[in-house]
């Protein structure tokens, strides 16, 4: 499999424009809630733990593409995940930050 990463000449300026071009992402990770009374318990950051694994044991990481509400961006601040450009829901991961 071919896995192709991002590519800075496209046009980011919507989310649109992300979903209808393959070459800017590999997966999709659907929403992700948690029931108010178990928020902020770690749940949804164990199970995209899990989703981000399996991306990252790839060579290389596997690109992945989701939207974000305002409240939850900072949830995948903190995993690597960034907002794209020009957009206000859309982030990307395109493997893991390196640390220095």
């Amino acid at each position: 499999m071919n896995l192709i990463g991002m590519n800075d000449s496209k046009d980011l300026s919507s989310s649109k424009a992300l979903a209808n071009d393959p070459t800017l992402y590999n997966r999709y990770v659907g929403p992700v809630w948690t029931r108010p009374e178990y928020q902020g318990q770690g749940i949804a950051s164990a199970l995209l733990d899990e989703v981000i694994q399996i991306a990252d044991a790839t060579t290389p990481p596997t690109p992945m593409y989701l939207e974000a509400s305002p409240k939850g961006q900072p949830v995948y601040a903190k995993l690597d995940w960034v907002r794209i450009d020009g957009t206000e829901t859309a982030m990307l991961r395109r493997g893991p930050a390196e640390r220095t």
